[in-house]
């Protein structure tokens, strides 16, 4: 009787740290979601794609919702909406339009400030970190100054951490191509070498949340835009990669055709980034009419007969170059010339004959 009793209290102890190992694992590696987004200021009049958009990111159900900057974040209307739908999930970075938007005859100090005091009445922290079982968030104001952004960093940053460590900010920090001379401009005002010391050995991550404008345009531009950047309608996000680092830029475009956003998963130790993107204007995939081809590019010979050519006229006057149409109509009216200097010859050979 007394081994059935101490084999008893052997399996139950058994299932008791078989049950807490099981416990301890989840824990370790519970998943973390976020949905990250910016630069919504296109879409922000339209209340319909707002709508949608918050209705596919409620389907998803993540844990936090960054809002990366370029988001009217400074407008308490705006605000509210946001942080009405969201409650407390939801959270924000403040990008350049956070700071500049217009005020009557003051000077751009003047007007950063006042806007950013909106910015702060509003969402309660310029940066922040936001810290779980697994993650660090760290909420950078990439418009600051380069001396308090390595402050706030070295502040911040977790050494010899096993979380996963990711900066939420508005810039590509990373991306030295766009830099403007002064804090509170368009750009930042510092190379990525200046803190790249600080996040080498220690971040894992960094989400932007700025414009995929000043790479990829969403529309079919006017002639006097049509170099600015390349177009792709179809672009979600890109990923950079230095040292040890994912750098993702995320932020939308025009938001028209489409409006895309990340959902991003921490599972078993690792982020899966997911694009995901609502069809705003029109249809997916987004006519041919309403892509700028390349200057290379040659129109395919298996065109389907149905199509109404009427429809590409404009299409392939749009891409004839100016030198191919004056020769042509150079050669067309030297042509009608002779043809009439000949006619006329004949006509009076005839009359002579007469």
């Amino acid at each position: 009787m007394s081994n059935i009793f101490k084999n008893k209290q052997k399996l139950n102890k058994f299932i008791l740290i078989f049950l807490l190992q099981i416990f301890l694992t989840k824990n370790l590696y519970s998943s973390n979601s976020f949905v990250a987004l910016g630069h919504l200021n296109p879409i922000l009049n339209d209340k319909n794609i707002l709508e949608n958009l918050f209705r596919d990111i409620d389907e998803l159900n993540p844990d936090y919702i960054f809002i990366l900057g370029d988001s009217g974040i400074q407008d308490k209307k705006i605000f509210e909406f946001y942080s009405n739908r969201f409650s407390d999930k939801i959270y924000f970075v403040p990008g350049n339009h956070e700071y500049t938007v217009t005020q009557n005859k003051i000077t751009n100090d003047e007007m950063s400030n006042r806007t950013l005091e909106e910015y702060k009445k509003n969402v309660g922290y310029i940066n922040k970190v936001i810290k779980t079982d697994n993650i660090n968030f760290i909420l950078l104001n990439s418009s600051d100054t380069l001396l308090n952004i390595k402050k706030f960093l070295k502040k911040s940053i977790e050494k010899n951490t096993k979380k996963i460590q990711i900066i939420m900010t508005h810039h590509r920090i990373w991306d030295d191509t766009l830099t403007s001379q002064h804090d509170k401009q368009h750009d930042k005002s510092y190379y990525f070498k200046d803190i790249y010391p600080l996040l080498s050995e220690n971040i894992n991550a960094i989400f932007a949340g700025n414009s995929k404008r000043q790479y990829f345009e969403d529309k079919l531009e006017p002639d006097n835009r049509k170099n600015s950047s390349l177009q792709n309608v179809n672009n979600i996000y890109w990923v950079d990669r230095i040292g040890q680092i994912n750098a993702y830029s995320v932020g939308t475009g025009d938001g028209k055709p489409k409006l895309g956003y990340v959902f991003v998963k921490f599972i078993d130790g690792e982020l899966l980034v997911t694009p995901y993107h609502i069809v705003t204007q029109g249809i997916d995939p987004v006519p041919i009419t309403q892509i700028r081809k390349m200057k290379a590019s040659i129109q395919p010979d298996n065109l389907n007969i149905n199509i109404n050519f009427l429809k590409f006229i404009p299409y392939y006057y749009e891409r004839i170059s100016k030198k191919l149409m004056f020769l042509f109509g150079f050669f067309s009216a030297t042509l009608l010339i002779l043809l009439f200097l000949i006619f006329k010859r004949i006509f009076i050979s005839s009359n002579d004959k007469i």
